[in-house]
C-alpha cells in the first residue's frame, strides 16, 4: 500500500496522494478492492487484472475476454510505444528495472498463449484503430 503508507515514493512516481484520499477515508473502504497479484475480477475470466511489477510496484495491466472481438489486453504502462514493446526498451524512471522484464516476459507469454490483441494505451496508432464513442468493442 504504498499511497497510504509512504506518500513521499508515491510523487516522486507520479502517483499524487489526491488522487486515492477518497479510498483510505474509513467511511469509503467498501469502494476498495486491494489487488496483491493476479485477479479474476467477476470470476469468471472476462476480466483479469495482471500483476505487473516494474513501472510501478502495483502496476497492473487488464486481459478481457469479449464476445465479438475476444481476448484483449490493455498493456496500461508496461510499454509506452510499440517499438518500447519491439525491443524490450525499459524507461529510466521506472521503479525497478528487473521487475519491468520479467513484467514483459509475462505479458508477452500470455499473448502468445492467447492470442489477445494486444493494446498500448500511450500508443497513438492503437488508440486511432478503436471505435469512438458512442461505438465499443465487443
Amino acid at each position: 500500500n504504498l499511497l497510504a503508507n509512504d506518500p513521499e515514493t508515491a510523487k516522486a512516481y507520479h502517483m499524487p496522494v489526491g488522487n486515492f484520499e477518497f479510498f483510505f477515508k474509513e467511511e469509503n473502504k467498501e469502494h476498495l478492492q486491494v489487488l496483491t497479484g493476479d485477479a479474476d475480477l467477476f470470476g469468471d475470466g472476462t476480466a483479469l487484472a495482471i500483476k505487473l511489477p516494474g513501472h510501478t510496484p502495483g502496476h497492473m495491466a487488464l486481459f478481457v475476454k469479449l464476445p465479438k472481438t475476444g481476448a484483449v489486453i490493455l498493456s496500461g504502462d508496461q510499454w509506452h510505444f510499440h517499438e518500447n514493446h519491439e525491443s524490450n526498451g525499459v524507461p529510466s524512471f521506472n521503479f525497478d528495472r528487473a521487475d519491468t522484464l520479467a513484467s514483459s516476459d509475462k505479458l508477452n507469454t500470455l499473448i502468445k498463449n492467447t492470442g489477445a490483441k494486444l493494446i498500448i494505451q500511450h500508443e497513438i496508432k492503437d488508440n486511432e484503430a478503436l471505435p469512438k464513442i458512442p461505438d465499443f468493442l465487443d
